[in-house]
């Protein structure tokens, strides 16, 4: 059984690295806010990220997440 989970809610479930997902497409054209995700682990590295992608069943993408640095006002 596969979890779906709506786009503008997914990116707190994204681990820094490269993430596999899997998008539930809901219109005619990829929206990362309306479509569904599913996640299946994360990697430091691309390699490894694109090993644990073909592992699996249905169709994935791999998605690079990095936390944004916030910058001090001088």
């Amino acid at each position: 059984m596969l979890v779906y989970i709506k786009g503008s809610s997914f990116g707190q479930y994204l681990k820094v690295g490269y993430n596999v997902i899997a998008r539930k497409q809901k219109g005619d054209e990829p929206d990362d806010k309306n479509d569904l995700f599913t996640w299946f682990g994360y990697s430091k590295n691309l390699e490894t990220a694109k090993k644990m992608a073909a592992k699996q069943v249905v169709e994935t993408e791999i998605r690079e997440f990095k936390l944004q640095q916030v910058e001090k006002d001088n």
